[in-house]
């Protein structure tokens, strides 16, 4: 499994993202690449603290086990 850094989600937001890292990640198993360090963070602090996480990015999160999770876009 590959954990992406927040270096890596950011350069693909970028107007011209640097081609080895999108055709790096473009060779990825999806199986294989797991959430950012900062989801992590906030599925940690959303557990720990028994909250329920409101994002509309909810793919990242959905295998968390336990985590509650609401979209207010899908409402």
């Amino acid at each position: 499994m590959i954990l992406l850094d927040t270096n890596i989600i950011s350069e693909l937001m970028r107007p011209m993202p640097n081609s080895k890292v999108v055709f790096w990640l473009d060779d990825q198993p999806e199986t294989d690449i797991w959430i950012s360090v900062e989801d992590a963070q906030i599925a940690a602090i959303a557990l720990t603290a028994d909250l329920t996480l409101a994002t509309r990015n909810v793919k990242d999160f959905f295998e968390i086990d336990k985590l509650q999770i609401i979209n207010p876009w899908e409402m």
